[in-house]
Parts: structure tokens; C-alpha cells; sequence
């Protein structure tokens, strides 16, 4: 039903996009955000960090989730400044799992703007939606209308429609390495729409796909593992699965990380890139890019079109910078 969409407030906000239209600057700057889409159903379609400028979105002939008397016309859009949905359009050309993503124009001239119909082929049905959440508070205007900054959380959730209020985020804390057989301390969060935590109590902790434990009602589980694994917390069907923690477990501390890293992807504009304290995976993409390696941890770098400079830590040699990066600077 039509109306009962548009009612869910900040889950339509995040499907009802309004059109910027105002003249931008010649050359804006990219921020960049770390993005999650995640479906009901576990999946997790993307989960990385994402650099945004300017993009052009397409209303697709395809998105037909408002029924065929309210069919999308197939013009594109401007759409200026960084923004929650500016930033999932550039996330599409790094991850195709993110494809395709349908918007609809159909209700444009009433006021409720571009609509999300599908990312990833998970269609709006019924009562499910793509609920938005930035920094983990429920969006309130239109994606386009709600602008990310450097360092912003920027979450996409697909619903079942049989959600108890809206989707309440898990949010899992956890070493960045451990010993084999040694335990070792995560914590779970749990968001509501106004961004206030909580322990998450009661929630399932697993490796790889298979439980290891529940937490406490200090939201905290201590667990041990025999290899390293990738760690996940679900809970109730009104909680979004929580953001993926890589332990790295090894008797030799050596082999492992101090701090997590990231998978980074820039955009089609110049970007100015800086990698995290952990092992970076880092994907310039188009754009005269500068990337900056000189926080630390062994990375790797791969650079698109335009002329790329990679900054290196005087007397790093562990970080690996693809031919595609012309220039490297210590």
C-alpha cells in the first residue's frame, strides 16, 4: 500500500529522495563515509568505506515498485552535493552487489521525491522498505536531502515490513587479534532510531557463520577462538545484523594486525584518501587522487585514471602501491 510506505517516516525518507537542483560549486570537494547495506535476511550486500562527490542518478523505467498506474519516467538527476544517496550510486561502482539500484520518479511532482525501489535486486514489497540511518539516527528528510560528512556511518537496510517500530541497529566491538584458545572480550550495541545505545543482552555472536556464544546483559561475551574468523552479532527480527569484526588469531602476534583496517574506495573525482592504523585495501578509482599510507599498517593500493600520487612513510616498504599510481612520494 502506497500510503502506508510513505507513513514510515525515516524509512520512506530513506526511499523518498527530494532533488537538489542548486547550482554547486565548480570543483566540491569528495567526503567520505563508512557504508553498510544490509538485508533482513543476513546478507550484508557492502560494508566498506566510500568516497562521494557529485553523482548523476537515473529514474529507471524498471522501478515499478509504486504499481503500473505509477510507472518512473527515466530522466537522471544532479545530484549535488554529498549525500546518503549520492554515496550508495558511487558504492555501486565499487561492489556489484549493489546492483542495480532502481529509483522511481513517480511521485517527484507531488513532493515525495525520488523513491528507492531496489538495491541489489531486494525490491521494496509490500511493507518492506530501505530504511537510512546515518551515524546511526533515522534520516528525517530525503537521502539526497541528508548530507554525510567525513567519518559519518551511513547504513541501508532492507526490512521485512514486520518490524515492531523501526529497525534497531547492532552495532559489535572487537579485537583487532588474538591467541589461539585465549579469550578475548566483544561487546554489542544496540542503536534505537535516535541514536541512543545500549547493551545489546541476549544477542548471538558468531564466526564465520557459527555461533560462539550469547552475550551478557553487559552486552559483553567472551569467547575464544582457534583460528581467525570473522565475527557478526544478530539478534531479534527488529535488529539490523551487526557491522563484520575480523580477529586475526595467531601464536605469533607478529602475523597479526594492531588495528583493524579497511576496504577503500574512491570515487570518480580527485580524492584525498587516508588509510587507517590497520591493513588497508584501497581502490583509488577515477580522478587525480592522492592517497596518504602514512598512518601506518601494511596496505594495499590500486589507482584508476588521472595522475595518482601514493604517500608513503619514509622507510615503509611493507605497503604494496599498484603500477597504476604514477607517482610515490616518501
Amino acid at each position: 500500500m502506497l500510503i502506508s510506505r510513505f507513513g514510515h517516516g525515516a524509512a520512506i525518507a530513506a526511499a523518498a529522495v527530494l532533488l537538489l537542483i542548486l547550482a554547486a560549486p565548480a570543483a566540491a570537494r569528495t567526503k567520505w563515509a563508512d557504508v553498510r547495506v544490509v538485508t533482513h535476511t543476513g546478507r550484508t550486500l557492502a560494508e566498506f568505506r566510500q568516497y562521494t562527490g557529485p553523482v548523476a542518478v537515473r529514474a529507471s523505467r524498471k522501478a515499478d515498485c509504486f504499481g503500473t498506474d505509477n510507472p518512473s519516467s527515466g530522466k537522471r538527476y544532479r545530484l549535488h552535493d554529498p549525500n546518503a544517496l549520492g554515496i550508495v550510486k558511487d558504492a555501486t561502482a565499487s561492489d556489484r552487489a549493489l546492483r542495480p539500484l532502481l529509483i522511481s520518479d513517480a511521485f517527484l511532482d507531488d513532493g515525495f521525491g525520488l523513491g528507492v525501489c531496489s538495491i541489489g535486486g531486494f525490491d521494496t514489497v509490500d511493507f518492506s522498505y530501505w530504511y537510512l540511518a546515518v551515524n546511526r539516527i533515522a534520516a528525517s528528510t530525503g537521502a539526497s536531502q541528508t548530507p554525510i560528512g567525513d567519518g559519518d556511518s551511513v547504513l541501508w537496510y532492507f526490512t521485512s515490513g514486520a518490524e515492531s517500530g523501526s529497525p534497531r541497529e547492532l552495532a559489535l566491538l572487537g579485537p583487532a587479534s588474538a591467541k589461539p584458545g585465549a579469550p578475548f572480550t566483544v561487546k554489542a550495541k544496540r542503536y534505537a532510531d535516535n541514536g541512543k545505545s545500549s547493551p545489546a543482552a541476549g544477542v548471538r555472536v558468531s564466526a564465520d557463520g557459527k555461533p560462539i556464544g550469547r552475550t551478557g546483559p553487559d552486552g559483553e561475551l567472551k569467547a575464544t577462538l582457534a583460528n581467525s574468523a570473522m565475527l557478526q552479532a544478530t539478534g531479534t527480527k527488529s535488529d539490523v545484523p551487526s557491522n563484520r569484526v575480523q580477529v586475526c588469531v595467531s601464536a605469533d602476534s607478529g602475523r597479526c594486525p594492531d588495528a583493524h583496517g579497511k576496504t577503500i574506495y574512491g570515487s570518480e573525482h580527485g580524492d584525498r584518501i587516508k588509510g587507517t592504523r590497520g591493513p588497508d585495501h584501497i581502490s583509488a578509482r577515477g580522478g587525480a587522487d592522492v592517497v596518504n599510507l602514512r598512518s601506518g599498517g601494511e596496505d594495499r593500493v590500486s589507482c584508476g585514471g588521472g595522475r595518482d600520487q601514493v604517500i608513503l612513510e619514509h622507510g615503509d616498504r611493507d605497503d604494496h602501491v599498484a603500477s597504476s599510481c604514477e607517482r610515490v612520494r616518501r
